[in-house]
């Protein structure tokens, strides 16, 4: 979880009273995070270094360009792969937002759930290519749901959690610019997200430059190789280095 602007003096108030010893011997800082990349970066090591649990959610692309050339199959054994080595232990819930069928507008899956890797399986397993690509809007979805998880945990009315995003997906929105995207991505992680996107098979790299980490991914050993990649930011989490 990074501490950028909004939010960031509730979020870390609440973690000094929470482990206020713990956040001093790993060196975090006692007021509101730099705006640099390093600070943000350091910040979510020192977090993990707490080992603190973490809420994944996956924004994962279903438009219909995901049929083409067998993107969905693949994309599909890509994940079950790494769901099988995936840092579970760390992880307390997970959501996952698909692209509505016939609608300009994200389908929510999975909704901060404690679940085994068998039901996301499973979830993933069922889905299906068809539609447009609502990546705006279902990125602000989720933007809307970590602020406000963000919030009463600041406020001592949940757990703190460590909030991580992955953002996969083949294209460009539909209706949106690039910059549009780019500026949702940037709120998402001014409430206190670290987001990780996964651009495929030649698409999604305007992503790159809002996101914490991006990764291209040409064909399925590519994408493992990704996730591989999320696995350590989950644990580690390389912050804003690209």
């Amino acid at each position: 979880m990074f501490f950028p602007r909004h939010g960031s003096r509730l979020l870390l108030a609440a973690l000094l009273l929470v482990a206020p010893a713990a956040l001093l011997a790993a060196g975090a800082p006692a007021g509101p995070a730099a705006s640099s990349a390093s600070s943000s970066a350091s910040q979510a090591d020192d977090l993990a270094e707490l080992g603190m649990k973490v809420s994944v959610t996956i924004i994962f692309d279903t438009s219909g360009s995901m049929a083409d050339r067998n993107k969905l199959v693949m994309a599909k054994r890509a994940f079950n792969w790494w769901l099988d080595s995936a840092p579970v232990s760390r992880i307390s819930q997970w959501s996952l937002y698909v692209f509505e069928r016939g609608a300009a507008k994200p389908r929510l899956v999975l909704d901060r759930q404690a679940v085994g890797v068998d039901v996301l399986k499973r979830s993933i397993g069922s889905l299906e290519a068809a539609g447009g690509t609502p990546l705006a809007r279902s990125i602000e979805a989720v933007t809307r749901v970590i602020d406000a998880e963000n919030t009463k945990a600041a406020e001592g009315k949940g757990d703190i959690l460590r909030q991580v995003v992955l953002i996969f997906t083949d294209g460009r929105d539909s209706t949106e610019k690039d910059n549009v995207v780019q500026k949702r991505v940037q709120k998402l992680r001014d409430v206190g997200s670290e987001v990780f996107s996964i651009g495929y098979q030649g698409e999604g790299e305007y992503l790159a430059k809002t996101s914490d980490k991006f990764i291209m991914a040409g064909d399925e050993k590519q994408l493992k190789e990704g996730l591989s990649s999320f696995s350590y930011f989950i644990e580690k989490s390389s912050g804003a280095s690209k």
